[in-house]
């Protein structure tokens, strides 16, 4: 069965051709690298020759802001073409991502659960106004970056709101007790992503909302899957080791040595995010990177 890697890219060339390098022996990889990165054309072309008997195919589409709706428009072109080329299951990661596990591990993983879907999910109506906040108000985040001066830019967001009274409650035909929430990265299998492909071409008011909703990506494969068939095939783990704090500069934390235990006792296939802080804990992980 082969299988693929959705991975959408931004920065940092040769962690990506790293990540690429680790598994391509047994996965299809698909990329889609932010138009606002400036890599050479040469760049490109080492990513694409990576796989002597795998495919590596690089697209660079859209423009992405934080939280903005391109970024999960780039993993829908994707998901299609990975789709159309035959696989069989389907992993989303990002380009600050690795492998916990070998290339030939994570491949023998989808194999024995061709019919499991790994995300993680919550129906938004439990988690609070924050959240729900995202899909009642229209926010613009393909042509405003919310990450600078966000406070400033969500406060013009609400009192537009208030002005026009205006606050939206479902998305597509889902009803806010049929929406849930989760992270992007998720193990897929072939029923399931032909399932979400064939929903979003069926109901295209579902796409039209979410493209003013705030991370978006969030909302999409959960609130169609949770309420489809598939169903009772979700496992509610998304195998990803991810630290929710502030550190190294950023949040989620970019992983150390500190991490290196919760890893190693985990569940995961993958972690993020990897920078040039990580190497003390790839080391530890006797991790080839």
């Amino acid at each position: 069965m082969e299988q693929a890697i959705i991975i959408t890219a931004y920065k940092n060339f040769e962690q990506l051709r790293k990540l690429v390098s680790a598994l391509i022996n047994d996965f299809n990889i698909y990329i889609h690298i932010d138009r606002k990165t400036k890599w050479k054309q040469e760049q490109i072309k080492i990513l694409q020759k990576l796989g002597s008997n795998k495919k590596c195919l690089v697209i660079s589409k859209y423009e992405i802001n934080w939280g903005g709706y391109n970024h999960l428009n780039a993993r829908i072109d994707l998901l299609e073409l990975a789709y159309k080329d035959g696989n069989g299951y389907f992993h989303i990661i990002s380009g600050e991502d690795y492998p916990v596990k070998s290339s030939t591990e994570i491949a023998k993983f989808g194999e024995e659960n061709r019919d499991k879907i790994f995300m993680s999910s919550k129906k938004v109506s439990e988690l609070g106004k924050n959240i729900s906040d995202r899909y009642h108000y229209f926010y613009l985040t393909d042509y405003l970056d919310y990450k600078k001066n966000a406070k400033f830019k969500k406060c013009i967001t609400l009192l537009i709101h208030k002005l026009f009274k205006i606050k939206r409650k479902n998305i597509g035909n889902f009803n806010e007790e049929e929406i849930y929430k989760g992270l992007i990265y998720v193990s897929l299998s072939k029923d399931a992503v032909r399932y979400v492909l064939e929903y979003i071409n069926k109901d295209r008011n579902y796409l039209n909302d979410l493209k003013t909703c705030e991370i978006a990506e969030e909302f999409f494969f959960q609130t169609i899957l949770m309420n489809s068939p598939f169903k009772e095939n979700i496992v509610c783990d998304h195998l990803r080791y991810i630290n929710w704090t502030f550190k190294n500069g950023s949040g989620p934390a970019i992983l150390d040595e500190e991490d290196y235990e919760k890893i190693k006792n985990g569940n995961y296939l993958f972690m993020r995010k990897i920078g040039k802080q990580s190497k003390g804990l790839l080391n530890l992980l006797e991790i080839n990177y």
